[in-house]
């Protein structure tokens, strides 16, 4: 059950797969480095369940999934992921905006938010440099208050520690926010932090890995995003 009595003053919305489609740049980066290493490449239907914890996370991942790694041809696999990781993100940061494009109608739905005084931000476990980019070349510097990626010494998604951070700065609290994201870590997140949860189907997950992650609300496409805040908001007028 949708609870109604309340009125939300801002958004924080999850980056890869939420605002954006990212993961043709992500793929080619990953190969790159796994190829430059000798190592088996991976396919883009791999690559959508790696994402999600941050960028060694996904080389880890990628290690662990990788056929020369399974057969037991290499012992130092934590030098080989360092080296891996040092590839990627330097391949990455090259390319992140190469492929990447916003979801069909995300950009309207934001510019309807800011012009009601909704509060943006963008909180992500891509690193802040590699957030940062993608942010400015695809919706500028003016859309969103707070954009946040991996940081040192900050933990990743799940843990709620960035997500209040970040409503911190948004001078709200937790009860004024929707949290919009389109993986299990993101459900994980908005359930660690307490804080009233969206979770997108049109991304990297399916609804029913939604709802086996804890999602009760959902949103098919960027529009029902809005639909859905106007709902809440229409509810405590």
């Amino acid at each position: 059950m949708v609870e109604m009595e309340k009125k939300f003053k801002g958004v924080v919305f999850d980056l890869d797969g939420t605002l954006m489609y990212t993961l043709d740049d992500i793929l080619i980066a990953m190969n790159y480095a796994l190829g430059k290493n000798g190592l088996t490449l991976i396919t883009v239907d791999e690559v959508k369940y790696f994402v999600g914890s941050g960028a060694r996370v996904l080389i880890v991942r990628a290690l662990k999934a990788n056929k020369t790694i399974l057969e037991g041809k290499l012992e130092n696999t934590k030098e080989l992921e360092d080296k891996v990781y040092e590839d990627y993100m330097e391949k990455y940061k090259v390319i992140c905006t190469d492929h990447a494009r916003p979801y069909e109608g995300i950009i309207r739905t934001l510019n309807s938010l800011k012009r009601k005084g909704i509060k943006l931000a963008v909180l992500s476990n891509k690193p802040q440099r590699d957030t940062e980019s993608v942010i400015d070349r695809y919706f500028g510097k003016d859309i969103f208050d707070v954009v946040f990626g991996g940081r040192e010494g900050i933990p990743l998604k799940p843990e709620p520690q960035a997500l209040y951070e970040t409503i911190k700065l948004l001078g709200l609290n937790k009860e004024e926010i929707v949290y919009v994201g389109d993986s299990d870590i993101d459900v994980k997140t908005f359930l660690n932090a307490n804080v009233f949860g969206i979770a997108c189907c049109y991304g990297f997950r399916t609804k029913k890995e939604l709802i086996e992650a804890g999602a009760t609300n959902f949103a098919n496409s960027p529009a029902d995003i809005l639909r859905y805040f106007e709902k809440k908001l229409m509810a405590s007028c």
